[in-house]
């Protein structure tokens, strides 16, 4: 499905995706990161959509890791709704490094299906417990 960006006048094809992408972000100022993994369920060259639960303190900006890269992309909330929130990247991804992504996803994903670290290929949507006591120590 193609969504229209008014500011830079570009056309991005939207796709489904289901893979892990981390969220990176400051704390304590700029003294320490935090990091915590989320389900990516549509990805662009402009931007994506994570599927969040129920987190509601996400900061605005942050950086995305997908894939366990070494690299991240910064990114800034341009939507939320009650459990996923909607991102465009400060710099537009070409259609080679979307595709790479979604590829790596699906192999990481299908590797740790066979591994039985997915379990039975139904995803819990509630947060890991370490990410609840990361929230706890921040707040």
């Amino acid at each position: 499905m193609p969504s229209k960006d008014v500011n830079k006048c570009q056309s991005w094809v939207w796709r489904e995706v289901n893979c892990e992408v981390e969220l990176l972000f400051p704390a304590r100022g700029v003294r320490e990161i935090h990091g915590a993994k989320f389900r990516l369920i549509r990805l662009s060259e402009g931007g994506a959509s994570v599927r969040v639960g129920g987190m509601r303190t996400i900061p605005d900006f942050f950086y995305l890791r997908f894939n366990n890269d070494e690299g991240t992309s910064g990114c800034h909330i341009v939507g939320r709704s009650i459990d996923t929130i909607h991102c465009e990247f400060f710099r537009e991804k070409t259609r080679s490094e979307v595709d790479r992504i979604i590829a790596e996803g699906e192999f990481i994903s299908v590797l740790g299906s066979l591994s039985g670290d997915n379990g039975d290929q139904t995803q819990q949507e509630d947060l890991p417990f370490d990410v609840w006591q990361l929230f706890d120590k921040l707040y």
